[in-house]
């Protein structure tokens, strides 16, 4: 990284995956801080349990560190991510 890693939550999302698929932890870091929201509210109201909703989110964003270098940009990162969870 040329710029030492620095991640800021303005990062566009194909950046961060194009990082993480060079195995950056802060842009890791990034993304989960911008989509485990989301994840967790769409896991959530699928399962109305929190503890479930919790775990999806950790393996949701864990199946997208393994993968995130098989991302196509067909859709966006956050249906992509939505699509793990499901």
């Amino acid at each position: 990284m040329a710029d030492g890693g620095n991640i800021t939550p303005s990062d566009d999302d194909l950046l961060l995956l194009k990082r993480i698929g060079l195995r950056d932890s802060a842009a890791m870091e990034t993304f989960y801080k911008l989509h485990a929201r989301s994840v967790y509210s769409f896991a959530f109201r699928r399962m109305n349990d929190a503890a479930l909703a919790d775990e999806v989110v950790n393996d949701t964003l864990l199946q997208a560190w393994v993968s995130s270098k098989t991302f196509t940009g067909q859709s966006s990162p956050k249906t992509w991510l939505l699509g793990i969870a499901k």
